[in-house]
């Protein structure tokens, strides 16, 4: 048995054009199912268990899947963009990201909705990519919304580059209403699950900046509830990573992202104070230290010191401090030069070196 089912343009999702198809004309267009060829069934335990399935490829290591729709979100100002030039660069020149991640080669577009940002958009890119002329990446500087277009530009422009990673900046500027009747929070679902359909049918991942709406630090328990729009928002996403600022002042940044099938990822990049490159800082065990490392550092740099000292650089118990020493030498962050005496990590030095050098001054 064959039944014809019938789509209008602008109605709601279980009656409109899918993504790819032409979104104009109103006209009605039908769409044979069959039936018989897609009859649901139930799969049984012993099927389950005897299926393979390949793990998730990754993008770029630990951050972003290969495909599918990743939603990105800080606090404004909080280095967004820059992020993801420095994640666009990356995919391009097939280089590790933050100079640590390792990363699939490819092609990247950067669609810019927020074309009153384009100045800045160019200097930081001459700054990220080093004023190297790269074939494989491309930016759109215009403001255009995904259901008045946007999704049959982001495809078209897809398939001609078959490029690996897609930048959306920001959800704010492509996003409206398709009917006054429509749902906002079914809408806020469709869009994310939109994009992350057409990520997996040109094998990319589309990453697409939003903000969060609130003043909550991003490293809390659980950082991704501050981000602005309904639940349904962060639930069709495919992935999901948060930009944690310690301060307006500090050039470092907590990253934590999940994404499906894949293990909570978190870690610190910061930008270099000498050239403004970002780079990576620490893993998860750093994070849950930094503001404690970094007070101790300015006080103790280039010297040994016990758990005294380090307390009272930060203000605590000799007691503590031997405790908090402890702690760090598991993290790496401290190593034992006998005598109770300590020394900063190699690792953290050249991070710290990087992270408080003075600004170079360019006349």
């Amino acid at each position: 048995m064959v039944r014809a089912r019938a789509f209008r343009s602008g109605a709601l999702r279980d009656s409109r054009p899918r993504v790819g198809r032409s979104h104009g004309g109103g006209a009605l267009m039908a769409v044979a199912v069959n039936e018989t060829a897609r009859a649901p069934r139930w799969i049984t335990g012993v099927e389950l268990a005897t299926m393979h399935i390949e793990p998730r490829e990754q993008l770029i290591q630990g951050l972003l899947p290969a495909e599918g729709c990743v939603l990105l979100a800080a606090d404004p100002k909080a280095g967004k963009s820059t992020l993801c030039l420095e994640l666009c660069r990356a995919v391009c020149t097939g280089t590790p990201a933050l100079e640590t991640l390792t990363a699939q080669q490819g092609g990247a577009l950067f669609w810019m909705a927020d074309d009153t940002a384009r100045d800045r958009f160019v200097l930081n890119y001459q700054k990220t990519f080093q004023n190297e002329p790269l074939l494989n990446f491309e930016v759109f500087l215009d403001r255009q919304t995904l259901y008045g277009g946007g999704f049959d530009l982001l495809r078209t422009a897809l398939e001609r580059t078959c490029a690996r990673l897609a930048i959306i900046d920001c959800l704010t500027a492509v996003r409206n209403s398709r009917d006054e009747a429509d749902d906002f929070v079914q809408q806020e679902y469709d869009e994310l699950r939109d994009l992350s359909t057409i990520g997996r049918e040109f094998h990319c991942c589309i990453v697409v900046i939003h903000h969060l709406s609130s003043s909550r630090r991003a490293s809390g328990p659980n950082p991704f509830i501050g981000m602005a729009g309904s639940f349904a928002l962060t639930g069709g996403a495919d992935g999901l990573v948060t930009l944690g600022l310690f301060s307006m002042t500090r050039r470092e940044r907590i990253v934590t992202a999940v994404h499906r099938d894949g293990l909570p990822t978190r870690f610190l990049y910061a930008m270099d104070a000498t050239n403004g490159r970002l780079f990576w800082v620490g893993p998860d065990e750093w994070v849950s230290h930094w503001d404690d490392i970094v007070q101790a550092y300015r006080t103790l740099q280039g010297s040994t010191f016990d758990g005294k000292e380090l307390g009272e650089a930060l203000g605590i118990s000799d007691r503590a401090g031997r405790a908090k020493l402890a702690r760090w030498r598991t993290a790496g962050l401290v190593e034992d030069v006998g005598g109770k005496k300590h020394v900063w990590a190699h690792a953290l030095v050249d991070v710290m070196r990087r992270l408080l050098a003075k600004p170079e001054v360019r006349v």
